[in-house]
């Protein structure tokens, strides 16, 4: 599947007014995956968050730039239900570079929703501007349906300034 150039491109807003949290601050709970675990962290007013943290597990150069790409790439996309938005950057507790980042712990997904097929169908929309496949019962979808189409059409008011890495090849 091709996704067009112009529809690998979103607009890049600043993280400069997330909010962050040290690493140090962020307690395991669960191992969820590779690079992603279900933490706890205290927050401004006490209260304690759980959240999933997401990391480069492995420290190499080319996956920490795929987890920027990640990072700006979801705090560039419109407010979308399919969507968990970013809570927290995480910070590394020596020179406060980045390191990951952490979202609500969403619970309750629906039996039989894949969400590999979700996200793919979801980031098909957001790029594409296309809900034609929501009227489709997600039981009955197969992610073929969408990564069979041989070019996505961009909307044009996602912006450009940050190239959407081809997820498929």
């Amino acid at each position: 599947m091709y996704i067009s150039r112009e529809s690998r491109r979103l607009r890049v807003k600043s993280l400069a007014s997330c909010c962050v949290v040290q690493y140090s601050k962020l307690q395991e709970l669960d191992r969820l995956g590779s690079g992603v675990g279900l933490s706890l962290y205290e927050d401004e007013s006490g209260n304690s968050q759980k959240v999933a943290f997401k990391s480069n597990p492995l420290g190499k150069p080319q996956l920490e730039q795929m987890a920027w790409d990640e990072l700006n790439l979801l705090e560039s996309l419109p407010p979308h239900p399919n969507i968990v938005p970013i809570d927290r950057v995480v910070l590394e507790d020596l020179e406060s570079q980045v390191i990951g980042f952490t979202t609500k712990r969403k619970q309750g997904l629906l039996d039989g929703l894949d969400d590999l097929s979700a996200v793919v169908f979801t980031l098909y929309e957001l790029i594409t501007n296309n809900a034609d496949f929501t009227a489709i019962p997600h039981w009955e979808r197969n992610m073929d349906m969408v990564q069979s189409i041989s070019e996505w059409t961009g909307n044009h008011e996602l912006g450009a300034s940050i190239n959407i890495p081809n997820l498929f090849e």
